[in-house]
């Protein structure tokens, strides 16, 4: 399965981060070596200036149940998608997230994550702000 993706990290099994493009770690202002180990999504929660979870506003509560929805992808044949708000350079942007588990001879190694410009919501969010 292909992606086109504007971020993107991989993870081991244990939630490691082992990779990770080139423009996520721009997005975090680290180096490649500040994140190697670092765990995957609970780094990125902590990283990343999210506003939005799925349409919710972030809170500790709604954070850990998008934790635990994000553990759970470790089945073969299941995608797990979300919607992220973040605040980038001072702009809101609206990111939709793709978690795909990796398996290799029907054992879980790991996970990538991508993360993909949505423009449409950021459009409506900017022409909505304009409005006002």
């Amino acid at each position: 399965m292909y992606y086109c993706y504007d971020y993107y990290f991989s993870t081991d099994r244990l939630d490691y981060i082992v990779d990770a493009s080139e423009t996520y770690l721009d997005l975090l202002g680290l180096d490649f070596k500040d994140l190697h180990k670092a765990k995957g999504f609970p780094t990125m929660l902590s990283e990343l200036k999210i506003k939005m979870i799925n349409g919710e506003v972030k809170e500790q509560a709604k954070e850990l149940k998008f934790l635990s929805n994000y553990n759970k992808t470790c089945s073969e044949n299941q995608l797990y998608q979300f919607d992220i708000l973040v605040e980038i350079e001072g702009e809101d942007i609206f990111l939709k997230g793709i978690i795909q588990p990796i398996y290799f001879k029907n054992k879980f190694i790991g996970r990538n994550v991508y993360l993909i410009h949505d423009k449409v919501a950021t459009f409506e969010s900017l022409k909505e702000q304009l409005n006002k």
